[in-house]
């Protein structure tokens, strides 16, 4: 293999349940595995939000090859400027040792 990696920055959430990690539903899913096709491994950078009893649509992200790099949760520019400092530190360095970025 030869270890491209890339990192997918999106505006969709990751779920986070009992400490894993799943997409809204197996149409964003999906769009990750035709990512795969073409790169080794991608890392996903996205806002998460932890939910206590998991969707029926949700579909766990089990795949070695993808890894999530969550952001804190918020909707809107209130709840966005409160975590502005944090959010900027963490995408500071979320595309370190990738070889592309789709933003």
């Amino acid at each position: 293999m030869n270890n491209k990696i890339l990192a997918l920055i999106c505006d969709e959430d990751l779920i986070l349940h009992d400490g894993q990690f799943y997409a809204e539903n197996i149409e964003r899913r999906a769009i990750f595995d035709r990512y795969l096709r073409v790169f080794d491994k991608i890392r996903l950078v996205q806002r998460c939000k932890e939910e206590k009893t998991l969707g029926k649509r949700r579909v766990l992200i089990d795949d070695p090859r993808i890894e999530c790099y969550p952001i804190p949760y918020f909707q809107g520019p209130t709840e966005y400027a409160k975590i502005y400092f944090e959010v900027g530190r963490l995408l500071k360095h979320s595309c370190d040792g990738c070889d592309a970025a789709m933003l």
